[in-house]
């Protein structure tokens, strides 16, 4: 079912077996999104998908193309833009749930729910300065089936922010920028360390600096292109803090690709800054046609 009016929109969609003779007993899905506009340019999200039982993913592979397949979200977003000066500011408040199919022979470890997510980001210029910043509140909650045990749950509060001076003339790009994380915990049981609460605060100072060279060339099947040369080198230095008898609610080691080795952190999420004093370098160089864009 699918509705439309001029400030909400949003798909209903459902599947029932009313009488599984096999499962013995009756099997359904279902999936709800709907968006809706607020006034003031703030908007309302909802996003919802539950099923009957933990082996619906094997005996209805088809019925919902999802990355993760066993893991079921429902998410329910407020956001709001905004200006404050020359920094363009989002706030949000969230809340965040998952339905986990759990097996027997290969159970799976489930992420925290949030509830709630209350925060606000911003980015913007002041004179050749760039800035970005992001503080959250949240509270972390096992999720109702969660075969990792006994992990703990609490309140983490965080701020990222970062201050660029980029340089920029014609094919060369310098950009220095520190960067500051920190973050402060409050757990139900206590840590590893006894404390139920902690702080710590992880700075980071890099420099990027890339160049790009173009040329044309026919060398491709006589085929006019344009070809790019664009070397890079990044120098990250960030001084080693002891992180592991803190909370890991949702940081996880990044994969080794060409967006991660221009990284400054090798992990994703908040709880985990890797110390680093360490120099990549690499060349990129791509194919283009100068009619059409294609690369």
């Amino acid at each position: 079912f699918r509705y439309l009016e001029p400030t909400y929109e949003g798909t209903l969609a459902g599947q029932l077996l009313p009488d599984d003779r096999l499962a013995g007993r009756t099997r359904y899905a279902l999936d709800l999104e709907h968006r809706h506009e607020l006034p003031h340019g703030a908007s309302l999200r909802w996003q919802g998908l539950r099923v009957s039982d933990d082996d619906w993913w094997k005996d209805f592979p088809h019925r919902r193309s999802l990355l993760t397949p066993r893991l079921l979200p429902s998410r329910l977003a407020w956001e709001r833009p905004a200006a404050l000066g020359p920094f363009e500011l989002q706030a949000y408040a969230r809340a965040q749930h998952w339905q986990v199919l759990q097996s027997a022979d290969a159970p799976i470890v489930a992420p925290y729910a949030r509830r709630p997510q209350l925060g606000v980001a911003g980015q913007g210029a002041a004179g050749p300065l760039e800035f970005g910043f992001e503080t959250e509140v949240n509270r972390f909650e096992r999720p109702d089936d969660d075969s990792a045990g006994s992990r703990p749950e609490g309140w983490r509060w965080h701020a990222v922010g970062s201050v660029a001076l980029p340089l920029r003339q014609g094919g060369l790009t310098i950009v220095p920028r520190l960067a500051l994380n920190a973050a402060h915990y409050r757990t139900d049981d206590p840590m590893s360390d006894g404390r139920r609460s902690a702080s710590r605060v992880v700075p980071t100072l890099s420099l990027d600096a890339s160049l790009e060279f173009e040329r044309e060339t026919d060398f491709w099947f006589g085929r006019v292109l344009r070809q790019t040369l664009e070397p890079r080198l990044l120098w990250v230095r960030t001084p080693y803090r002891r992180q592991d008898t803190l909370p890991n609610f949702d940081a996880f080691a990044k994969d080794f690709n060409l967006s991660s080795i221009y990284g400054t952190n090798a992990f994703s999420g908040i709880d985990r800054v890797s110390d680093a004093h360490e120099l990549t370098a690499g060349a990129t160089s791509r194919l283009i046609d100068p009619a059409s864009g294609a690369e």
